[in-house]
């Protein structure tokens, strides 16, 4: 899609009016032509996230084909997260990021651009849940270490308290005792099955999502329901995002 000078402007203009929230929308074909349609940011966190308002995705569908969607970064990073090309990958629509504070514009194409997770099914030991966790935090430039101990079905009678072993092997985590004190990139820890050990391990997105890799599954992101929240054993915390 061509991001002309028309798109950006309007884009520009949703931006500084919605500051310091982020702001969101869609880019709509109709009448042989690419147009801007402002969305609500419905997120619980406004200022760090940006969810598109439903009726307002259904309105702008109802007007013409979707092409893109666009959001705004009043002052962080001009570089999408994992969770924003993971959801143009998904929904394989192209993605536009305004940055006021560097008055920069980005754009990542879903059939051209690769990410680190994408692609990847769930191996025992090699590309499974903690593995993917190793993955998203070298994307931030953060080297953590996994077990020495080699994971497969077996594991968890060779790796008996993996959540202390990954806290003492990792100094720089710290850990959260509450799910409300939670923050985009810190580290959960599940206990799956009640009574058994925890068997999961995920990142949490803020706004009540999680990134993982799920037992016979590609890298996905989840709402986090009630349900899945009671089953969260242990969170950790990376000392950059203290």
């Amino acid at each position: 899609m061509k991001l002309t000078e028309d798109i950006k402007k309007s884009i520009k203009l949703h931006s500084l009016k919605e500051a310091p929230k982020e702001c969101c929308g869609l880019i709509v074909s109709r009448d042989d032509s690419n147009q801007v349609f402002n969305c609500r940011n419905v997120s619980d966190e406004p200022t760090k996230h940006f969810s598109i308002c439903t009726l307002d995705y259904v309105k702008a569908s109802d007007s013409g084909d979707i092409k893109a969607v666009y959001h705004s970064h009043p002052s962080t990073s001009e570089k999408f997260s994992s969770y924003d090309m993971l959801n143009s990958k998904g929904h394989d629509l192209f993605y536009i990021l305004y940055n006021i504070e560097k008055d920069i514009f980005s754009t990542f194409d879903p059939k051209k651009e690769k990410t680190f997770i994408h692609d990847k099914p769930f191996v025992m030991g090699k590309t499974d849940c903690y593995n993917f966790v190793t993955e998203y935090y070298k994307s931030l430039n953060i080297n953590l270490s996994d077990s020495p101990k080699t994971r497969d079905e077996e594991w968890q009678s060779k790796i008996p308290n993996l959540p202390e072993e990954i806290a003492s092997m990792n100094p720089s985590l710290r850990e959260i005792y509450d799910f409300s004190l939670a923050k985009k990139h810190d580290i959960l820890l599940f206990k799956m099955v009640p009574g058994k050990k925890a068997n999961h391990a995920g990142v949490y997105l803020g706004d009540k999502k999680i990134i993982h890799r799920p037992r016979n599954m590609y890298t996905t992101i989840e709402n986090m329901s009630e349900k899945i929240i009671k089953k969260i054993y242990k969170i950790y915390r990376n000392e950059q995002f203290n």
